[in-house]
């Protein structure tokens, strides 16, 4: 393998310009033109390649990001959802010149830990944190390893969190799905959900409140057997299944997730109901919905401009040009948006 001072032999110059040139600062360092010519081609000929931890003790810098995740997250049921937010973290993080550093579960309740010692090492100059990780140490009461005055940003926080976090407001698509099905001449309208999501029960409410409409709200109790998107579909029609009677009359259906929209799709289909001749469907997230017959209307969810947004705020404290303190500032949430397609018509004729 080659090195520094074989460069500099090749190119006939010393090793500080040769370390100067291939940094970038042959211009700076005022360095002429054709020398710096010379130290590209001999560092090409010899396949000179900088060390990566030299330069990273150098510039006091990893050029690396943390990511962590639940691992689990992408093979089971929300895989669309953690993907969709990390491939964008990856392609924000890389455009920047970084790389991006998947620190995933070896044990539930010591990822957060392992995030914590590689800032410390500086293995990696900022931490990107699913909010449901956080989440997950605060329900069993685990000391989070991380002080607020560390780099590190959450995404979706599932509560309240001393951290920098961006999140997606469901209000403005909620409040466009229910205005949908009220111009369509629904005025029965229910919400489909299983424990979790208040907020988004809260805007429905809401919005139902404004059109002074009833907002029912149906609460699962959702047991999926098994870890796929088909299991927590099948899970959701055998939960409203024996609570039917509370959709019966509803002819607009809107639901916390599209998977809990295709299980409503089923239990509809069970009793003889077809969509949307009988009853509009609503979901939520736009992950899966263009390939359902028909195509879901849904609550668009802006995975990916969530993922960049995070990516460029850890850059941003990584790079000093921006405090976590600043960030921690309340940052404008992502609006959700309504995409109408093929799930909702006008109520049956009674």
């Amino acid at each position: 393998m080659s090195t520094i001072a074989d460069v500099a032999k090749e190119a006939g110059t010393s090793i500080t310009t040769v370390s100067r040139v291939l940094s970038g600062q042959g211009d700076a360092y005022r360095i002429s033109a054709p020398t710096q010519a010379l130290v590209v081609t001999a560092a090409k000929r010899l396949d000179y390649r900088p060390s990566y931890h030299a330069k990273s003790l150098k510039a006091g810098r990893s050029q690396t990001i943390g990511l962590v995740f639940n691992s689990e997250a992408l093979a089971h049921s929300n895989q669309a959802y953690s993907a969709t937010i990390i491939g964008a973290i990856d392609n924000a993080v890389r455009h920047a010149g970084y790389h991006l550093l998947l620190v995933a579960d070896k044990d539930l309740y010591e990822v957060l830990e392992t995030g914590s010692a590689f800032l410390a090492d500086r293995r990696v100059d900022a931490l990107i944190v699913f909010g449901y990780v956080l989440y997950r140490y605060e329900t069993h009461k685990l000391p989070i390893p991380l002080t607020v005055d560390q780099p590190v940003v959450v995404v979706e926080s599932w509560g309240e969190t001393p951290f920098p976090t961006i999140a997606m407001d469901p209000v403005p698509g909620i409040a466009a799905g229910v205005a949908h099905l009220v111009g369509l001449g629904h005025r029965r309208l229910a919400w489909v959900t299983g424990r979790i999501g208040p907020e988004r029960v809260a805007a429905f409410r809401a919005a139902c409140a404004t059109h002074q409409i009833e907002a029912r709200v149906i609460e699962l109790d959702l047991v999926p057997v098994g870890d796929q998107p088909a299991d927590l579909i099948a899970a959701c029609a055998r939960a409203v299944a024996p609570r039917f009677a509370e959709l019966r009359d509803a002819t607009g259906i809107m639901c916390f997730n599209e998977l809990t929209a295709f299980g409503v799709q089923q239990a509809l289909r069970d009793q003889g109901l077809e969509v949307p001749r009988d009853r509009s469907l609503i979901g939520f997230d736009d992950l899966y919905s263009e390939l359902s017959l028909p195509p879901l209307t849904v609550v668009h969810f802006p995975l990916a401009e969530i993922g960049k947004r995070v990516a460029e705020m850890a850059i941003a404290m990584a790079e000093g040009t921006a405090t976590t303190a600043s960030l921690r500032q309340p940052q404008p949430p992502i609006p959700t948006s309504l995409v109408v397609r093929g799930s909702c018509g006008r109520p049956p004729v009674t």
